[in-house]
């Protein structure tokens, strides 16, 4: 073994063969090392390209909102089922690439956190997309007016994702345009108001307020109105739900000494002529929310099923409705009547801040 050792030592290896052998051997090593360098470059454009692209579809969706745009970007891109497969297609597409990354010899702490980093940042994405209206909903409005009012005064309750900073501008219907004002002030400013008309608000949407003032006639064309729209600042129109009406007050019983107590559901009279109540009114958009009860006239209780029921000069009537939760905003009036008018009862209550459910109520009228 060592004469062999000795032989090799003589072998005289030329200068130039020398040279270029370590030659060789540095170039493997950086041949190698940019063989690995791609790793954290691949990671590093997955991520830039998969953030830009859930970004890109973000801006995408609003900028074709605020156009008024009924593209298939609007239409198809707006579904969750779809979010989630680009989400869950790009987490297994980092998934691979960080087992990739582990097998070249990549630092796999640095791997996983990477990896890890990305599966957040695709969920949260796609979480933020798919809870973001296409567009702002109006809360549907049933309202009734004093028909002894000079001015009439109404509040339209809509709903924005947090980044649309949009405003209502005006209410247009037909021929008609009501401009938007401050509670108590009768000149626009012109400015969106916020936060000042954000009444509510959720992880994603605020729910703000489009304040009206109209005289006799404005408001008889709101009634008389099929096609209602609020109208943002950059011209989008947003279609509303409202059934408006002036209380009537030929139709309303007078001859009572007027409510000596109660609540939200229940009215309290006290008659001071005979009459005869034979009807339930409830206006029919309030039909499924608002539902009566019973009449009890001097603590004997009836029902609708009993009715025609008369009731004597000088007897207490306790009438009693139940309200259900509803996506609308309601200052209207039920009652019970008969021939000589109806006792009323105002029904005051706005709509909880539950998107779904007002949906429900918009499609239920659509």
């Amino acid at each position: 073994m060592n004469d062999f050792k000795k032989q090799l030592d003589r072998i005289d290896i030329p200068k130039s063969l020398h040279k270029r052998s370590l030659k060789g051997i540095k170039r493997a090593k950086n041949e190698q090392q940019k063989h690995k360098r791609w790793i954290p470059k691949i990671l590093t454009v997955t991520v830039t390209i998969a953030a830009g692209g859930f970004i890109a579809l973000g801006v995408g969706k609003q900028d074709t909102r605020q156009q008024q745009s009924s593209s298939l970007l609007d239409e198809s891109l707006s579904s969750p089922i779809v979010h989630w497969c680009i989400a869950i297609f790009l987490m297994i597409m980092t998934i691979l690439v960080v087992i990739i990354a582990i097998r070249k010899g990549i630092d796999k702490k640095l791997s996983i956190a990477m990896g890890f980093i990305m599966t957040l940042l695709l969920g949260n994405s796609t979480v933020y997309l798919q809870n973001q209206l296409p567009k702002p909903i109006t809360v549907p409005l049933v309202q009734d007016f004093f028909y002894s009012n000079e001015n009439f005064d109404f509040t339209i309750h809509y709903i924005t994702n947090k980044s649309d900073r949009r405003f209502v501008k005006y209410l247009q219907a037909d021929n008609l345009t009501l401009q938007a004002k401050y509670y108590g002030n009768s000149e626009n400013k012109g400015i969106s108001y916020y936060p000042v008309d954000v009444t509510n608000d959720s992880s994603h949407q605020f729910m703000r307020a489009a304040y009206f003032v109209g005289n006799r006639e404005e408001i008889q064309t709101l009634i008389n109105s099929k096609e209602v729209f609020l109208v943002l600042d950059d011209g989008e129109k947003l279609p509303t739900l409202l059934q408006m009406d002036f209380d009537h007050p030929e139709k309303v019983q007078v001859d009572f000494l007027g409510t000596s107590g109660g609540n939200d559901e229940m009215a309290i009279f006290v008659m001071m002529q005979d009459v005869v109540l034979d009807a339930v009114n409830i206006p029919e958009i309030l039909k499924h929310s608002v539902s009566f009860t019973d009449i009890k006239v001097n603590e004997i209780a009836y029902t609708e099923k009993d009715f025609p029921i008369a009731v004597k000069k000088g007897q207490r009537v306790i009438i009693t409705f139940q309200t259900s939760e509803a996506g609308m905003d309601v200052r209207a009036k039920v009652g019970v009547s008969g021939r000589d008018g109806m006792l009323p009862k105002w029904i005051n209550r706005e709509a909880s801040f539950n998107i779904p459910k007002i949906r429900e109520e918009i499609e239920r009228h659509d």
